[in-house]
């Protein structure tokens, strides 16, 4: 099938959405039992919706079982190349964003109605089960994402309903199916030179173990406990035990007997009690011929028979690898799993719960040592108070000795030439004082210069009653600049004026002539309408 892209709103995968991605170069969906579930591909960067390959739109494709599966798109490569390379993870993921509110209900239907009907926030998905435990209670005492409620965490739907590992979740979009049994056995058949193109066989002890110590601490954290050592009776040449700690099982603190019962009971139920047995298998699809015609889906059943190893077994496949572009696998796995469905896949996180009940300890230990603390802290404030106050004076002594060394350093020399700065400093005293004696001695020249300027002025104007007169003082002719005229004089004899007088003629008047006698006297008068001169004799 050809992808088809779709906006990150869409909700319907069954029209062509934004486009078909008809030139996609590769693409790729592997799934995990209860776990991982992505897409990759490649397509080339010329495609025309390149501009709408962005992360949160949405790939849809076509995968084994022939139903169209949305992925939403998470990281968008685009290298040198020329191809951009897509990773999209199943729109499942999204449940990991809708938070579900703690809650408690008895049995499988209370609980799926409390799942999907009490989000905090939007919730798409609808969770629905073929389970009929009725007789369980579902306890979610903080709040979690609605993927983590399914499975991967202690009290999770998966592990409340199905005994931690018997459930098989099935993922349709925005449908989420908790059932008993995903998968079938559908009578297919793996056999070495048939279908079988490569063989994996892997067998590892990472995460098993023999036996547990159950454990057991109070919330105040001052009762703690351990119960025996409980078994699974596996047979293995080493011990490997490991410390249980099931203080958020109980309420109070429980007996000896029940202690050791929950201890046998994880051991018992725990999928690490055996060693994982994983075998990879590249085969050759042959679904479409009729000599085989039997499917393959996740979770189904499969018979397979390796003659090389002398290898004979029938297995659940836990993983596979659809090539949507060819519609055929690419690589099945099968064997053991882990659950775990939460986006963190690679690792399981610890369960909200656990995390709750450590902060509860630490909690109780910190107010204790709270109570211990108040009267030391108490006398040590009194004591850093005292101390900050000698601080800040021996801070304040130091700057200054630091200012006047800074100082006297950054301005004349170091420490190490300090005695050739002295004689430096002598020098430029003698040198600025030498200079300040020149200065005063232009100062003095100069002020002398002006006096004889100013001598030489006082010889060419004087200031007397009769006004400002100009003349030397040893010449006989004169001229005054006064408030009521402008006169020139000859030995102290007016000869010339420009009175201001009001005569009832004019304003203002030029005399001409002896101005000390009446005779051979003229005068020029201006009228005060301002339109007429009046030259007359005056008598």
């Amino acid at each position: 099938m050809v992808p088809v892209l779709f906006s990150a709103t869409a909700t319907d995968f069954t029209t062509n959405g934004i486009g078909r991605l008809t030139d996609t170069l590769a693409c790729i969906v592997s799934e995990e039992r209860n776990g991982a579930y992505i897409l990759n591909a490649t397509v080339p960067a010329s495609t025309p919706y390149a501009s709408e390959i962005k992360v949160g739109n949405i790939i849809a494709v076509q995968v084994a079982d022939g139903s169209r599966q949305a992925f939403e798109i998470s990281s968008v490569s685009r290298p040198i190349n020329q191809r951009i390379t897509i990773t999209a993870y199943h729109i499942s993921y999204r449940a990991s964003y809708v938070i579900i509110p703690p809650f408690i209900a008895n049995g499988i239907t209370a609980t799926l109605a409390g799942l999907n009907s009490s989000a905090l926030n939007d919730n798409p998905f609808t969770v629905t089960s073929d389970f009929t435990n009725e007789a369980s209670t579902y306890n979610q005492s903080a709040p979690k994402s609605l993927r983590a409620c399914l499975g991967g965490t202690q009290g999770s739907l998966l592990d409340t309903f199905a005994g931690g590992g018997a459930g098989e979740f099935l993922f349709d979009n925005f449908d989420i199916k908790f059932l008993m049994h995903r998968g079938e056995d559908r009578g297919a058949y793996l056999r070495y030179k048939k279908n079988i193109t490569a063989f994996d066989h892997v067998k590892t002890i990472d995460d098993f173990i023999t036996g547990v110590l159950p454990l057991y601490t109070s919330e105040e954290g001052n009762v703690i406990f351990y119960g025996d050592i409980q078994r699974s009776g596996v047979d293995f040449p080493t011990d490997r035990v490991v410390i249980l700690d099931l203080s958020d099982q109980f309420e109070s603190a429980p007996s000896l007997e029940q202690l050791n019962r929950a201890g046998l009971e994880y051991i018992t139920k725990t999928s690490n009690n055996t060693p994982n047995t994983n075998i990879k298998l590249s085969f050759v699809d042959l679904r479409d011929a009729l000599t085989v015609p039997e499917p393959i889906y996740l979770c189904d059943t499969v018979h397979v028979y390796y003659s090389p190893l002398d290898v004979s077994f029938t297995a659940k496949v836990i993983k596979t690898t659809w090539n949507v572009l060819l519609e055929r696998y690419e690589e099945i796995e099968i064997g053991d799993v882990k659950s775990d469905i939460r986006k963190t896949i690679a690792t399981a996180q610890g369960d909200i719960n656990t995390l709750v009940t450590q902060g509860k300890k630490l909690i109780s230990v910190t107010q204790t040592l709270d109570d211990e603390i108040g009267s030391v802290q108490t006398t040590v404030a009194s004591v850093q108070e005292l101390a900050n106050t000698t601080e800040t004076k021996v801070t304040q002594t130091q700057q200054t000795l630091e200012g006047f060394q800074n100082t006297v350093t950054n301005t004349y020399a170091t420490k190490g030439e300090l005695s050739s700065t002295v004689n430096q400093l002598s020098t430029t005293i003698q040198q600025t004082a030498d200079n300040i004696t020149l200065t005063i001695s232009d100062v003095q020249s100069t002020i002398t210069d002006q006096g004889e300027q100013i001598n030489t002025l006082e010889t060419y104007i004087s200031a007397t009653q009769r006004g400002l007169e100009i003349g030397r003082n040893t010449d006989d002719v004169t001229a005054v600049l006064g408030n009521s005229e402008l006169g020139f004089y000859n030995n102290n004899d007016k000869k010339l004026a420009w009175l201001n007088t009001d005569d009832g003629l004019g304003a203002s008047a030029v005399s001409i002539g002896d101005p000390n006698t009446q005779a051979n006297r003229w005068r020029v008068i201006t009228r005060q309408n301002g339109s007429h001169l009046t030259f007359t004799r005056h008598t």
